[in-house]
């Protein structure tokens, strides 16, 4: 089950990474190293204005998102309704024993 979960919250991270950048690379060009960045602007293929803003929203939408889909894991899929109810579950629990609950 945790395994699933995993890979859909990965395949959501992976979509929204493709549709954040597109086709285009200077779509994500936030995500390059700032040598290459610095290299972009030189060239005038856009602005560091553009990037900022292109940056801006595409991680606040993404974290956003990230941040949905797990409350949604825990809480719809899981059943978990607090902190509580979910610390009640591995109190008194070694990390051994609590690593073996997560993988059976």
């Amino acid at each position: 089950m945790i395994v699933l979960q995993l890979l859909l919250f990965c395949a959501l991270f992976t979509l929204m990474v493709k549709i954040g950048v597109g086709s285009n690379a200077l779509n994500g060009l936030y995500f390059y190293p700032k040598p290459v960045r610095e290299i972009v602007y030189e060239l005038g293929l856009t602005d560091r204005e553009n990037v900022a803003k292109k940056r801006k929203r595409f991680m606040i939408t993404f974290f956003a998102a990230m941040a949905a889909a797990l409350i949604l894991i825990i809480r719809v899929w899981k059943g978990i309704q607090s902190f509580w109810t979910a610390s009640a579950d591995v109190k008194g629990t070694s990390m051994c024993q609590f690593g073996i609950m997560i993988f059976s």
